[in-house]
């Protein structure tokens, strides 16, 4: 994929570029290099400033950032990643009221991810799971799954 996104940039094919930096940095968050992760984000959204308009995937890339900015602010107690992902919360909340059904377990995860309240969190990880069950989205169950065994590692 290296020569790919050497020749997409090299004709300027920003689309492509974008998609390279979006998955690669999905990728690298599902693997757990989120230092890698947040820089495909940076420049994915350095592409995005050179598109004539925004790719639509339905909060796909939202919520892949949010989870990305999460994991960093963890990390890091960087500031700047939990008003990165505050931000991220928000759209997804737009996503969500405007009826996107991919969207709602996203958004819930999300805030899971960022509730303080061990308890809380945990009923809200399992209305996420349920959440993408109802609707079949067996890959988001299964991060949503996975995150909730992360929190109930972190917090016994």
């Amino acid at each position: 994929s290296s020569d790919l996104l050497k020749r997409a940039i090299e004709n300027n094919n920003v689309v492509l570029v974008f998609y390279i930096y979006f998955f690669r940095g999905m990728e690298s968050y599902i693997f757990g290099k989120h230092e890698a992760a947040a820089s495909m984000v940076e420049r994915r959204r350095q592409m995005e400033k050179q598109m004539s308009r925004r790719l639509l995937m339905n909060g796909m890339a939202d919520f892949f950032d949010g989870l990305i900015f999460i994991a960093m602010a963890r990390k890091t107690s960087d500031i700047k990643w939990s008003v990165e992902a505050t931000n991220i919360v928000s759209k997804m909340e737009s996503y969500a009221q405007n009826g996107t059904h991919t969207c709602e377990h996203k958004l819930l995860l999300l805030e899971a991810e960022l509730e303080k309240n061990s308890g809380n969190a945990m009923a809200i990880y399992e209305r996420a799971i349920a959440i993408a069950e109802k609707n079949e989205l067996v890959h988001d169950q299964a991060i949503a799954s996975e995150r909730a065994a992360d929190f109930l590692l972190r917090n016994g």
